[in-house]
């Protein structure tokens, strides 16, 4: 066995071992098969309460002897290869765009829009009073789902763009390009009119009954990962499905990159199989927040009862830093579980704790 040295809170690389370093023992070729060879990694640290991430773990083997063996060579019968026709590749054919029927009027503050789009990497919703941006890896069957803020009393005109990556199909590769809509796919224009609460809510949440308690993993406000963990308390009476509850944390970016979301690990059902993230571009107090939400095999949080601990976190594509020193939802006084309201909470729709920025 071998121990690294000390880890900090920068990504960086390890080398164990060299071309003469033998572990202190006589290898045979049979231990170094895929069958018996085995590498185990474990963690010395004097404190359970620190998060481990390994990237990458190649291992090199450096052997002498067991040569090339000869093998009898024939004299090579010549024979023509064919010229290959070419072929050239038709113009690409536009990827579909479709956009789900929105609901309208509505009361809520904010309404997901569902858009299917053909080998898309990320969708835009625009309207008059501002845009919502989510990135993944998005098809017919895999759907983008764009939370959209409403403003209250207003008629809000809907433009979906969707961007479709870089393609290869049947030996021709096409070019990305960006498919703009602005009606559903029956050709329904894609309006909202938010009535702020002129009509009678499906769900009427009660103030106090649900809360968000946050700590922050990483305190470093200069790194280039945001772990925010979170633990959602129901002090009501009923059980409340998870599948209901959506999380915001709010924060700027710096930069235009893509964002990629992890949960490390939660104490719901199924664990980090029922948490997902997506990215929301916004413009007041924050330009951005991530929006945890969990599939119905998630289960439901008991009366009096609590999610347990969702531990999450989010890095740019370039791994390059963020500045989280002012970000709204940002507390690195908050190392331990405790209520914040400035982590928002929101039950179908609906705001249930905490304040927006």
């Amino acid at each position: 066995m071998k121990t690294g040295p000390n880890l900090s809170t920068t990504e960086r690389s390890d080398i164990l071992g060299s071309a003469s370093d033998t572990w202190g023992r006589t290898w045979n070729t049979n231990e170094l098969t895929s069958a018996n060879l085995r590498v185990r990694v474990v963690s010395v640290a004097s404190s359970t309460s620190r998060d481990f991430f390994l990237d990458w773990l190649p291992v090199r083997v450096w052997y002498s002897g067991g040569g090339p063996t000869n093998t009898p060579t024939s004299t090579p019968t010549l024979t023509r290869t064919p010229t290959p026709t070419t072929t050239a590749c038709a113009l690409p054919t536009p990827q579909p765009l479709w956009v789900e029927p929105v609901t309208s009027p509505t009361d809520q503050t904010s309404q997901v829009i569902t858009v299917r789009v053909g080998y898309g990497d990320s969708v835009t919703v625009t309207h008059e009073f501002g845009s919502a941006t989510v990135t993944g890896d998005f098809s017919t069957s895999n759907p983008a789902l764009v939370t959209v803020p409403l403003q209250a009393n207003a008629t809000h005109h809907l433009s979906v763009s969707a961007h479709v990556r870089s393609v290869t199909i049947g030996g021709c590769t096409y070019s990305d390009y960006t498919l703009i809509t602005t009606n559903d796919r029956f050709g329904a224009p894609l309006t909202i009119v938010q009535t702020d609460g002129t009509i009678t809510p499906t769900f009427t949440p009660t103030a106090t009954t649900l809360r968000v308690q946050y700590r922050a993993a990483d305190t470093n406000a200069g790194d280039n990962q945001i772990k925010p963990h979170f633990n959602i308390v129901n002090a009501g009476t009923s059980p409340v499905p998870l599948s209901e509850l959506k999380i915001r944390y709010w924060f700027t970016r710096e930069g235009t990159q893509n964002q990629s979301f992890w949960c490390d690990w939660a104490a719901i059902n199924g664990a980090c199989g029922n948490v997902s993230g997506t990215f929301v571009q916004v413009g007041s107090g924050a330009d951005f927040y991530l929006e945890v939400s969990f599939a119905a095999a998630a289960g439901s949080i008991a009366a009096g009862g609590q999610s347990g601990e969702i531990q999450t976190r989010f890095a740019k594509s370039d791994w390059s830093n963020y500045t989280e020193t002012g970000d709204y939802s940002f507390d690195p006084t908050k190392t331990s579980f405790a209520d914040w309201t400035h982590v928002t909470l929101y039950r179908k729709g609906v705001l249930v704790w905490g304040i927006e920025p």
